[in-house]
């Protein structure tokens, strides 16, 4: 089953992202630890699940006797290769602080869910 692109949960565009810069700038993807340390997941859970949703998807392969075994087999969208390592990084921080954007709307919607729930709970 393939989806595209902008079908994809923003936490797993920010994955495939951060797997496609980061193998660029050191030539060897990142291990799960190094995408929560990048992304700022509490845990190597989220990103796992999501992994695994995208490889389920077609958009990664991984080698399972391997730490460093995730690969981005399609291209994302407006995606480009990138050479220089410093390039690299301003991407990176770039598509972090995109998901970051995104996961500070899901909170205020869902703080405004409860907020909204306490006000009829009190009427």
């Amino acid at each position: 089953m393939t989806h595209h692109f902008d079908h994809l949960h923003p936490r797993q565009q920010a994955i495939v992202r951060h797997i496609q810069s980061f193998s660029a700038a050191h030539g060897y993807p990142p291990t799960l630890r190094e995408i929560c340390q990048a992304l700022g997941f509490p845990s190597t859970c989220i990103p796992a699940y999501h992994v695994d949703r995208l490889i389920e998807f077609g958009w990664l392969e991984k080698d399972k006797h391997a730490a460093r075994a995730l690969r981005v087999i399609r291209r994302p969208p407006n995606s480009v290769q990138v050479a220089d390592p410093e390039l690299s990084i301003h991407l990176e921080i770039a598509a972090h602080e995109t998901d970051a954007l995104s996961q500070a709307r899901d909170a205020i919607e869902t703080l405004q869910g409860f907020i909204a729930q306490l006000e009829q709970e009190t009427l």
